[in-house]
């Protein structure tokens, strides 16, 4: 019944036609919270689901890039994001010069290559029930733990049991 919902509202939604986002125009988010006021779900960062039990996430029609499906903050050490980017981050945003970034995707399968100088790859320890995240610094095997534990991942993947990806075309305006 709350699928036959969802899609009767996505449906009503499509039939709308283009709509032009109100807030976040051009930005990573924008189709997101459009999709969401229309379906009438304030903003929020709750670890629920966001419709009648099902996750929406959305995309560019155009985009290959992937989907975040949840996120979740290292278990340890603390301050481990602030600590992550401040050690391999980087000055990548001409509008926030003086702020290091860190963007990347990190795979159990293979090393990832970050900005040209560090590596890094995720490790699943499974006696110690953990996803650790492995670092190499300029070759050099990075000392700090850093890992999630086995029981936050899966409150994690609570919120995507049942997930509808929604894309949406993108329309550019030439003033």
């Amino acid at each position: 019944m709350e699928f036959l919902t969802l899609k009767n509202e996505i449906l009503r939604i499509r039939g709308l036609g283009f709509i032009e986002s109100k807030t976040n125009k051009g930005h990573d988010g924008a189709i997101g919270k459009t999709f969401e006021d229309l379906l009438g779900i304030k903003e929020n960062n709750s670890r629920d689901p966001d419709y009648l039990g099902f996750e929406i996430k959305t995309q560019k029609q155009i985009s290959k890039g992937p989907i975040t499906l949840f996120s979740r903050a290292p278990n340890s050490p603390s301050k481990a994001m602030r600590m992550l980017r401040d050690t391999f981050g980087d000055y990548r945003d001409d509008r926030f010069p003086n702020k290091k970034k860190l963007f990347t995707s990190v795979f159990a399968s293979r090393w990832s290559e970050v900005y040209g100088v560090n590596d890094m790859k995720l490790n699943l320890n499974h006696s110690q029930k953990r996803i650790e995240l492995i670092i190499k610094k300029n070759k050099s095997l990075f000392e700090v733990p850093i890992y999630w534990n086995y029981k936050d991942i899966e409150i994690g993947l609570k919120k995507i049991d049942k997930l509808i990806v929604v894309k949406a075309d993108k329309k550019n305006r030439r003033k």
